[in-house]
C-alpha cells in the first residue's frame, strides 16, 4: 500500500472556518432530514459525501411528482452551494462567510424558486453574525476528508457486518463510517474522521464504540499521523487495535 500524504490542518487556524462550515451544514442536513424517509440508524439526518463535497443526496420534489428529484450540494472544490435537479436549471450561491441568516433567506429564495416549498424553519437559522470562510482552509479540510474517504472504502472490504454510507455529520463535522450489529452479541462502531473540538482540540481520527459501557472513543490525532511514514497502513492498524473481537473482522 503507498503512503498517503495528508495535509497539515491545524484546528486554531481554522477554527473560525470550521465554525461557519458547521453552520452551512447543519442548514443543508437540515433539509435533507426534513424531506427524506426516516431511517431506522438516522442516516436521513446527516449528509453524504460526492465527489464535490458533501450532499443531501436526490430527493423528491413532492410525492405527486416521483420522476422530479432536487440534490443541495456543498461544493467545496468550489465553495458553493448548489441545487441540481432534474427539472430546472442549476442554482448556486456562494460561500463566502455570509452569516448563517443570509444563507437561509437565500436558499430558501432558490428553493422557491425551482418549486419547492422550503423546509427549514429560518427561526433555527437566525444567526446573522457573518463568519469566516477562508478558500485555502475548506481545501485542506476537503482533501484530508477525500482521502479518508478513500481508505474508508478500501478498508471496507475487511468488515462482515452491515455498514452505512460514508456519512458527514454536522454537528461534529465528522466523516463516519458505521457498522451496525449483525447479531445481538455484537457491538456497533463507527470509524471517523474529525475537524476537531474543545475537548479534543485539534483534528483526529477515532473508533468509537457505542454500545461500550463508558462509550468508548480511542482516539489518533491526525497532525500525529501525518508525519509517520506509511500514513495510511497506520492508520488501518490504529482501526484494527481499537476494535475488538465482537466487531467480527475477517
Amino acid at each position: 500500500m503507498n503512503d498517503l500524504i495528508f495535509p497539515p490542518l491545524v484546528f486554531s487556524e481554522w477554527k473560525e472556518t470550521r465554525d461557519t462550515l458547521k453552520k452551512y451544514s447543519k442548514m443543508v442536513a437540515s433539509i435533507r432530514e426534513k424531506m427524506s424517509l426516516y431511517h431506522p440508524y438516522n442516516w436521513h439526518t446527516a449528509l453524504e459525501l460526492c465527489g464535490r463535497g458533501f450532499t443531501t443526496a436526490p430527493m423528491l420534489r413532492n410525492q405527486f411528482s416521483p420522476a422530479q428529484v432536487f440534490e443541495v450540494i456543498l461544493n467545496l472544490d468550489e465553495q458553493t452551494l448548489i441545487i441540481e435537479s432534474t427539472f430546472r436549471e442549476v442554482k448556486k450561491i456562494l460561500l463566502s462567510g455570509q452569516s448563517l441568516n443570509a444563507l437561509c433567506d437565500e436558499t430558501c429564495s432558490l428553493l422557491t424558486d425551482i418549486g419547492v416549498k422550503p423546509p427549514m424553519d429560518k427561526i433555527d437559522f437566525a444567526d446573522g453574525k457573518p463568519g469566516r470562510f477562508i478558500k485555502e482552509h475548506v481545501t485542506i479540510y476537503w482533501e484530508a476528508a477525500k482521502k479518508f474517504n478513500s481508505i474508508l472504502m478500501g478498508f471496507k472490504s475487511e468488515l462482515k457486518q452491515e455498514l452505512s454510507p460514508v456519512l458527514f455529520l454536522p454537528e461534529s463535522l465528522s466523516v463516519i463510517l458505521s457498522c451496525m450489529p449483525g447479531k445481538p452479541a455484537a457491538k456497533e462502531f463507527s470509524l471517523g474522521f474529525s475537524a476537531g473540538d474543545e475537548t479534543f482540540g485539534d483534528t483526529f481520527f477515532y473508533v468509537s464504540l457505542p454500545g461500550s459501557e463508558e462509550h468508548e472513543k480511542s482516539v489518533f490525532p491526525y497532525n500525529e499521523l501525518i508525519n509517520l511514514p506509511e500514513p495510511e497502513n497506520r492508520l488501518i492498524s490504529f482501526f484494527k487495535s481499537a476494535l475488538t473481537e465482537e466487531t467480527e473482522m475477517t
